[in-house]
């Protein structure tokens, strides 16, 4: 039987911001999200568009989806 070892997803922590300020331009106004997730008690800090935001969480609602069939 093989075993393998799943992270353990601790935290998440974000929150949505608009860039005041930025040497583009274009950037100005541009709504984003910073995010935290502790793993493994580890923490990553990334930042997000809205469009990749709403990607991530598409995925983690199928991973959600799978995890749930089998419980």
């Amino acid at each position: 039987m093989s075993q393998f070892y799943v992270n353990k997803l601790e935290n998440i922590d974000w929150k949505f911001a608009v860039a005041a300020a930025s040497s583009d331009v274009d950037q100005i106004g541009q709504t984003f999200l910073q995010m935290k997730m502790t793993i493994d008690g580890k923490d990553i800090f990334f930042e997000l568009s809205l469009v990749q935001f709403f990607a991530f969480l598409s995925e983690m609602e199928k991973i959600k989806s799978h995890l749930d069939s089998y419980s």
